[in-house]
């Protein structure tokens, strides 16, 4: 690619670097400069031009952009159309983005005129949305170039989104006269908001004693109800596995893979 200041006279097949106000029109950057073109800049005047001319061994920036998101768009994701360089990649359903860093810092650091911007990994994102954009920096960008960033793409593709599941989903609320003034309809509220955001809802509210055999029978409930998701909001924070609820779980037949969140 060649860039700089050419002669209107014989700008034609230019790639405008910066906008061109005429008057009654006006030549936008990024435009491939013809003939009628070329006579509304000489008619007004305008002598020079900057902008850019493609050589054979380029790809312009719209078709690079659109090839490279193709195939770095992986499951429940697509690729729109390309314009000024940029090329969308949008979810398919609703979920969590799933964003490989090392394999987007890899193809960031290729080449300065290729970069590609992501949502943060596991970021909730709804059916539609921009997971990523690719960014051709330049009006073009060399074959061999382009050539290296697709083969540097990873299986599996880096750009991908975990569709929310449909759960059946009970959540038991349990209290204690030591409560004081905590509110369970609270737990209720918010677990509900947090499904519904996740195109889920909640099924079954079942209230419980703070003890072991109350919880337990609850999840016992639960489960004959057919709920294949289980949620509990205690009465107090779970201080050890030996405490009320993970109790309860092990009792029923549970077990506690992972004790505490970090």
């Amino acid at each position: 690619m060649i860039f700089g200041e050419f002669d209107s006279r014989d700008a034609s097949g230019i790639v405008l670097a910066h906008s061109v106000d005429l008057g009654a029109r006006k030549l936008r950057k990024g435009q491939l400069l013809g003939d009628e073109d070329l006579e509304a800049l000489n008619g007004a005047g305008i002598t020079s031009i900057r902008g850019a001319r493609l050589q054979d061994a380029d790809v312009g920036e719209d078709e690079a952009a659109r090839k490279l998101a193709r195939l770095l768009a992986g499951k429940n994701t697509e690729a729109g159309e390309a314009a000024a360089g940029r090329c969308d990649i949008r979810a398919t359903v609703s979920g969590l983005a799933l964003v490989e860093p090392e394999a987007i810092d890899r193809l960031n650091a290729l080449d300065e005129s290729i970069t590609i911007a992501t949502l943060p990994p596991y970021c909730p994102v709804q059916a539609g949305k921009i997971v990523a954009t690719v960014k051709i920096i330049t009006f073009a960008v060399r074959n061999e170039t382009l050539d290296r960033a697709c083969q540097a793409v990873s299986m599996p593709r880096p750009l991908r989104v975990a569709g929310f599941g449909c759960r059946r989903t009970a959540l038991i609320v349990s209290d204690s006269p030591d409560d004081g003034e905590r509110r369970p309809d609270l737990a209720v509220t918010s677990t509900r908001n947090r499904l519904e955001a996740m195109e889920n809802r909640l099924a079954l509210v079942l209230k419980s004693g703070h003890d072991v055999h109350s919880i337990g029978a609850m999840i016992h409930q639960a489960l004959a109800a057919g709920c294949d998701l289980l949620l509990i909001a205690g009465a107090t924070a779970t201080q050890d596995r030996k405490d009320v609820i993970p109790r309860a779980i092990e009792l029923c037949g549970g077990k506690i893979v992972h004790f505490g969140i970090p």
